[in-house]
């Protein structure tokens, strides 16, 4: 990875409130956006999106683990989600959201050129 392309995705990241958790991801672009609507818009699509978690415990994930801080990991990431589809559906709200207001900032800056 580059210097500039880590930058790139820094301005991308967000964190998204969901269930009392946060979840780190990066605003989807333009490319990730046409292959979103090739899959018929299908939610799992957006999880390689979700790159942490911040206030998630292994005890929210699997009934009676352990009650520290859970490290982030994109499989248990998904099969967590698997069965919180309310967590899933905030997590592609927030996402969707981030892409529509980042739309709205490039046609303004077109606007205004």
């Amino acid at each position: 990875m580059t210097l500039l392309a880590d930058k790139i995705r820094a301005a991308r990241t967000l964190r998204i409130p969901a269930g009392g958790h946060t979840f780190v991801a990066l605003r989807p672009t333009d490319m990730d956006m046409v292959e979103f609507q090739a899959t018929d818009r299908h939610p799992r699509q957006l999880l390689k999106h979700i790159t942490g978690w911040d206030d998630v415990r292994e005890m929210d994930i699997v009934p009676g683990g352990d009650p520290h801080p859970a490290p982030f990991d994109p499989d248990a990431l998904a099969e967590w989600l698997k069965d919180r589809l309310d967590l899933l559906s905030e997590i592609t709200a927030g996402l969707l959201q981030a892409y529509a207001d980042h739309q709205a900032v490039k046609g303004d800056a077109v606007k205004n050129s």
